[in-house]
């Protein structure tokens, strides 16, 4: 009978060692998915922050680009349009073009300098003929 109750003891100890071990293994897995949840959260909310900050940049763009000053200035510069009282001023080509400058091409010979009138030049400071 001793031993019997040894073995049962024996057994449950094992069990008991056995399924602590499961709950401390499964403890560790569910830590480590909630520690990378923590990590995903905080970076999908510097996400949403730089989204938010994005999102009030182009609605203070869209204000800008909608008010008056901004139709009117894109109306004149960009689509070429005048308001009422404006006098629209239209270049008009010379009938006969642009004339095209005359250039003088005549050619310049050039001289042969001896080498020993470069020297005298650099000695004494005079022109190259």
């Amino acid at each position: 009978m001793k031993e019997k109750s040894k073995i049962i003891r024996i057994s449950a100890i094992g069990i008991a060692l056995i399924l602590m071990i499961y709950f401390v293994m499964t403890f560790n897995r569910l830590t480590s998915k909630y520690q990378r949840l923590i990590t995903q959260a905080e970076e999908v909310g510097l996400q949403i922050t730089a989204l938010s900050a994005t999102n009030q940049y182009l609605e203070t763009q869209v204000v800008l680009a909608t008010s008056d000053d901004a139709v009117r200035k894109w109306a004149y510069e960009e689509a070429h349009m005048i308001q009422e009282g404006d006098i629209p001023i239209v270049p008009i080509a010379p009938e006969h073009g642009t004339p095209t400058p005359q250039v003088d091409r005549t050619e310049v010979s050039p001289q042969e300098v001896r080498p020993w009138q470069v020297w005298w030049a650099l000695f004494f400071g005079e022109q190259l003929p």
